[in-house]
């Protein structure tokens, strides 16, 4: 009789309803420590708070811990390894006594981390001016402050975005009485700046709240436009050598809050249309290929929604947005597309806590998802939170992600090993490796 030998395969078996290509999120971990009662904030979640390269993470936020919630300061915070440990919070500015800085936004590229914020520099806010720093080493040292503007006009919110050592800023600004848009490059990784470019020509109206991306040669400046005659949504997009031969996009005439992303090949820009109570606010997406703009997509529906933020790759697009349709409260949801914007899955709760939840941020890189927000949940102090995912496409691999308790999927998945959760939209699914006897 011949000897049986034991060998090791590889068996699926999976209930028809099992989505095989979901996101495992780890545990809401608090990265800010201000322990005052006072606003601890991302800024506005058109701009990036949040950004990866590899395994390396960086946040950015608001904070006023110094000098008894009296000086407003730009804080930092790094993991070496994709969101499951961090080396603690630091601050990026310098201000002195009853100072105040908002509106923080990050970019990376390789070892090169750039910030970019708003500070007051007199007691009015039209003294508000750009300020930014560079880091070589991803956030171990940091260059001198560079005040980017010198108007003593108001100017804030500023977006940024890098590629290779090209470092990109769209900011509003007060200038000529009028809120404009402008924009403004570095060559030399933050070194040498190019005199301010002014990008929007909207007065009486104001152009504010810009969220710059760049991929494949072109730079994308999404910005909201406001007036007597309502609100609106555009995109201004040039060559990344051309910055003088721009087109302009209306998205929406309806739209608030745009935030636009790039994975390197398409643009990805979502914003929220308000509407009148009774009717629900809507989100939408619209993407840009290289040549064309798509057409307009509904992404979710709400009572009252507010501040998206996305990040795409491939036909993937994942984005975050408050939702503040609960009494009382507001909940940072997650939802998906998977061919590129033209439908959307199921929402997720990620902040999923009874107390305030604001302003996300979101992130996409390699395999991993980085959010972050602001909310209330620790005594009423606003603190600054972070939830990492890893998307699972079948039959990719992945690491068992942030302590989850799941094993890698890399052996047999079977009937017995999946439960209720296990089917959900969100959900990992546990697997074991198994020997079998073979003739």
């Amino acid at each position: 009789m011949p000897r049986k030998t034991k060998v090791l395969v590889l068996v699926v078996v999976l209930a028809f309803s099992l989505n095989l290509s979901a996101q495992i999120w780890g545990p809401v971990e608090k990265l800010s420590n201000a322990g005052y009662p006072c606003q601890c904030d991302m800024g506005h979640s058109h701009t990036n708070t949040v950004v990866s390269d590899g395994d390396n993470v960086y946040v950015v936020w608001r904070d006023c811990r110094q000098n008894g919630g009296m000086v407003e300061e730009i804080y930092f915070n790094k993991s070496n390894d994709g969101g499951m440990n961090w080396i603690g919070d630091m601050p990026v500015s310098n201000l002195a006594a009853g100072g105040y800085s908002s509106a923080p936004a990050v970019a990376v590229s390789g070892p090169n981390v750039h910030v970019v914020w708003s500070e007051l520099l007199g007691s009015t806010i039209s003294t508000m001016e750009i300020f930014y720093r560079h880091s070589a080493d991803g956030g171990a040292n940091w260059d001198p402050l560079i005040q980017l503007t010198n108007n003593q006009v108001f100017t804030d919110s500023a977006s940024i975005a890098v590629s290779g050592d090209t470092v990109h800023i769209a900011f509003p600004d007060k200038r000529t009485g009028d809120l404009e848009l402008y924009y403004k490059v570095s060559y030399d990784n933050g070194a040498n700046w190019e005199p301010d470019l002014q990008i929007s020509n909207v007065a009486p109206d104001e152009a504010k709240f810009p969220s710059i991306a760049v991929g494949n040669g072109e730079v994308h400046i999404a910005y909201e436009i406001s007036g007597i005659g309502g609100v609106s949504a555009y995109d201004t997009y040039f060559e990344a050598t051309d910055p003088t031969q721009r087109t302009d996009k209306l998205l929406s005439s309806t739209g608030v809050l745009p935030c636009v992303a790039s994975d390197g090949d398409n643009f990805h820009c979502v914003w929220v249309e308000k509407r009148s109570y009774p009717n629900d606010d809507e989100i939408y997406h619209m993407m840009f290929d290289g040549s064309n703009w798509g057409s307009k997509q509904l992404v979710t529906a709400d009572q009252s929604l507010l501040y998206t933020s996305v990040s795409a790759s491939g036909a993937d697009v994942f984005a975050v947005f408050e939702d503040i349709s609960a009494l009382n409260t507001s909940d940072i949801k997650y939802i998906r597309s998977m061919d590129f914007g033209s439908t959307w899955g199921a929402e997720s709760n990620l902040s999923n806590h009874p107390e305030e939840s604001e302003r996300p941020s979101i992130f996409f890189s390699g395999l991993d998802l980085h959010v972050v927000w602001c909310d209330n949940r620790n005594s009423g102090n606003f603190e600054i939170f972070y939830t990492g995912g890893v998307v699972r496409s079948w039959p990719m691999f992945h690491r068992d992600f942030r302590n989850t308790g799941r094993s890698p999927l890399v052996g047999v998945i079977t009937s017995s090993s999946l439960t209720g959760s296990d089917l959900a939209t969100n959900a990992p699914v546990n697997s074991s490796p198994a020997l079998v006897d073979v003739d």
